[in-house]
Formats: structure tokens, sequence, C-alpha cells
């Protein structure tokens, strides 16, 4: 495993794909190591995901230095994963060249309130910045990438908003991170996503990419459902949180489902045994938070009362993340870049299991950067307990 901050020759550079990562602790030495790594002349846009500690007005200021780094997005993360391996407490990096990527950028204001049309103006916009620029284009070396605020609670409605309204066009991402697999108090999150220079709590970005690299979006999970299985009998207020389920305290009645015997079971005890719900023949985790005072649980994901779901139970993380990467191989080839969005529940049964150093491992060899997040965007879902990822290969689009 790589230990140094020095740049390397990645199949990523191969095509003109820089990436890059750095444990310096200063937000403006990170970022100038960074800007040196990427050695950048023609990015079209840079994606920057950074430990929470990172995200203040030095860097916001520092970014100002680096114009040759194109347009830079990025947010603040629960873990990092790069060519230094998997981390918490660090900065990473990957650079879309112009002469490869094409990309419109935009901003998602009052999040909380988003609306239909609102997906629909900014679609619109995006679309027509793309075209404006290329002179038409084709859906299908196109895609999106979403990176979300978890704290407005409302990325079930931009996923499905902004799928809907990109008719086809995929969609991947990751909800920003704080810390919280540490704290593990959802009211003291402060996650930021970086728009316009600025690290902001209130907005999500999105952008629109035309690739002339092949590409493909996967979602992967190594969780199945048992028959252990329950229904959400009363909800509060909020749209996440579970008063009851099967008519007894949320909490009381997960636990017992998962088998736990604890009084007062933790978040790390149910890291391992998210629910699963159904939607539209399919299944998607979704994970618990924390609780509350009262013994209900904080979902990361939307639960409506009279849903039925089932206790998830692990599979091999390794043997079917080795899986997972040999199926990429086999539909396109050993990927130049894959960029992804691993589930922060996922860094902590990792780290339970004793599984980060192999995890790195398989990550770094088949050329994996993202971060560990707070949800995860595929399309019109937002799912939890995943790994969503972009995977470019080295042929061009036709």
């Amino acid at each position: 495993m790589l230990t140094s901050s020095e740049p390397h020759q990645s199949s990523a550079e191969q095509q003109g794909i820089r990436t890059a990562a750095t444990r310096e602790k200063d937000p403006a030495s990170a970022l100038a190591d960074i800007a040196r790594q990427l050695r950048s002349t023609d990015a079209a846009l840079t994606y920057l995901f950074c430990a929470g500690r990172y995200c203040n007005h030095e860097l916001e200021r520092s970014l100002k230095r680096y114009p040759n780094l194109g347009v830079v997005v990025g947010c603040s993360s629960e873990g990092e994963f790069s060519q230094l391996g998997y981390l918490n407490d660090s900065m990473c990096a990957v650079t879309l060249p112009r002469r490869l990527f094409s990309v419109a950028v935009a901003p998602i204001e009052n999040v909380r309130n988003f609306r239909l049309q609102d997906a629909s103006h900014i679609v619109n916009e995006l679309r027509g910045s793309m075209g404006s620029r290329l002179g038409g284009t084709n859906p299908s070396n196109m895609l999106a990438i979403l990176l979300a605020n978890g704290q407005a609670q409302n990325e079930e409605r931009l996923c499905a908003a902004l799928g809907a309204e990109l008719s086809g066009i995929p969609l991947v991402g990751g909800t920003a991170g704080d810390n919280w697999v540490h704290n593990q108090d959802v009211q003291k999150l402060n996650s930021r996503v970086l728009v316009n220079g600025h690290f902001r709590n209130d907005c999500a970005v999105i952008a629109l990419i035309h690739s002339k690299l092949k590409f493909k979006t996967f979602l992967h999970s190594h969780y199945k459902p048992t028959n252990r299985r329950a229904v959400v009998t009363a909800m509060s207020s909020d749209h996440r949180t579970v008063s009851e389920i099967d008519g007894r305290p949320a909490l009381e009645a997960y636990a017992a489902l998962c088998g736990l015997q604890r009084r007062d079971p933790s978040l790390p005890d149910f890291s391992r045994w998210p629910a699963i719900v159904k939607i539209g023949g399919q299944v998607f985790p979704r994970g618990p938070m924390d609780a509350t005072p009262s013994g209900g649980m904080r979902f990361a994901c939307a639960m409506d009362e009279g849903v039925v779901f089932s206790i998830a139970e692990p599979g091999d993380m390794v043997d079917m993340l080795k899986d997972f990467f040999a199926d990429i191989r086999r539909q396109m080839g050993m990927p130049s870049l894959i960029l992804g969005f691993n589930c922060a529940a996922r860094q902590i049964e990792m780290d339970q299991l004793g599984l980060r150093e192999q995890i790195a491992r398989l990550m770094q060899h088949h050329n994996v950067l993202g971060f560990s997040t707070l949800g995860e965007q595929y399309n019109t879902i937002h799912v939890n307990n995943s790994f969503t990822c972009v995977a470019f290969g080295f042929g061009l689009n036709e």
C-alpha cells in the first residue's frame, strides 16, 4: 500500500484522467499537494473529497489559486479511498480532462423544499448548456453525478425528480458526511457540499457529463434479505424516524429482530443488519442512523407507516466485492477509473471485521477513488448500505 502522497502513473492517467491524494494536515498545504499531483492543464471538472476539518475559509481561498483545476465540486466525507488506501482525515481528488469530457454543473438551492418543477428547470438548463457547446448530444454518452447534503433529509425527492427528468441518463452519487461514524449523532452533523468555491450545508450540486470514454454505472450491496419480517406501525413527524415496529417501540423491536441482547444497542450493533425494502421488484437496504430518546429509530432513508421490511444479513464483504469488480471487468475490461460512493455503514462493518486493508487493496487494484457517504444515489433511488459508482473504460464511445 502506498504511504506517501507522491504522484504515480495510474491507469486513469493513461487516459488523461489524473487522481491525487494527500494527508497534509493544513488545508492550504493539502490543496497545494493535490494540485501538484494533478498537474492539470485542461481540466473540465475536478472532484474534491475531504474530511470535514478541511472544509473552511482557508481552503476556499486557496481554491482561487488553481484555476487550472477547472470547475471544482466536492464535499466533506466520512472516509476517503484513493491510491493512498482507505483513509479517514485525508483529501483526494480526480480531474476529468476537456479532451475527453464536457460538463455542465448546477447548484441545487433550497434542497429542503425541492420540487419536481425545480428538477425540470435544472435538467433543462444543463441539457441546454451541454447542447450549445457540443452542437447536439448523444444521451447514451452522458451521465449525471449528484452530491447531496443529508441535513435536509430530502435525497429521495432529489433522486426521484432529477432521475425522472434525466429520462434514462444514468445518475449516481453520494451524500456528504461529517464524522458521523465516530460521533454517531445525527443532530451534530455539519456535512458540506463544495460548489461555486464555497462549502455549504444548505445545497446540493449536480453535474451532467458527456464522456468520450466508455462507461457504465453500477450498484453493489453485500446484503440479502432474511425471513425475519416486520411492519412499520407508527412514524414520528419526521419521515425518517420510526416510532413503532410491529406495535412495539422501534428500537426494542428492531434489536430483537437482529438477535441483539444488549439493553441499549448502539449504531455499530445495527450496521450489519439494515432493513431491506422492495421497490419495483428490487430490494434496497435502509440503514439505521441512531436512536431517539423515546425508543424510536432514525433511518438514513425515508420509511413509511405500513411498509413491510426484512432484516438483512451480510454476505462476505471481501468475496462479494471481488465478484463485483470481476463483473465490471467482464462487462468493460479493466477500468481506467472507478469514481465510487461507499456507505459509511459498510465502512463501520469493514472496520469491525478488520477488513480495511483487504478492501483498500481491492479498490487500489481497480483504480477506485471516492468517499464514504451518508447515503448513495442510483438513478431515481436513494439507497443506504451500498456502493454506487461509475466505471470508465479505456475505449472510446462510438
